[in-house]
């Protein structure tokens, strides 16, 4: 190899290292650790993230379940009165305590009933001939004949 060749090889080798990068091993220690320290806060705020979401939803879900039981009771306290109503009913007009052809006697009745049991806002009575009578609750504890008696026809 002669001198010029010696010169062009020697300055491509110097080319060729001046063209590799170099980083500096505090930039790479920052970069590193910095990586590493945002990956760990990156999975410490996902996995709190996804444990409020789980935990919301889970109280969510109790307090609609209470709720809907809640209702569910409160109705079937209301059912049950009105169903106490119509056995206390059935069994006075069976054992002859009133006739539902003495319509004032039967509205007075049903007017006590409905002031004694709040819940109840209408009472119809059919009797077994296809009479009917009953009393509705008006705002102000007013007391009507139910529109869809024979007292109105």
């Amino acid at each position: 190899m002669n001198s010029d060749q010696q010169a062009s090889t020697i300055e491509g080798d110097f080319t060729a290292r001046k063209k590799r990068r170099t980083i500096s091993l505090r930039l790479l220690l920052t970069l590193t650790f910095g990586g590493l320290v945002f990956l760990s806060v990156a999975t410490v705020l996902g996995i709190s993230v996804f444990t409020n979401i789980s935990n919301t939803t889970s109280l969510l879900n109790q307090k609609s379940v209470t709720l809907l039981e809640s209702m569910e009771r409160e109705i079937r306290n209301e059912t049950i009165q009105a169903e106490r109503v119509v056995e206390s009913l059935a069994t006075s007009y069976r054992e002859g305590m009133f006739e539902i052809d003495d319509r004032d006697a039967v509205r007075q009745r049903l007017k006590f009933i409905l002031r004694a049991i709040p819940v109840i806002e209408m009472i119809h009575i059919y009797g077994p001939g296809g009479e009917n009578t009953g009393v509705l609750r008006k705002p102000g504890d007013r007391f009507v004949l139910d529109p869809h008696s024979d007292d109105q026809n």
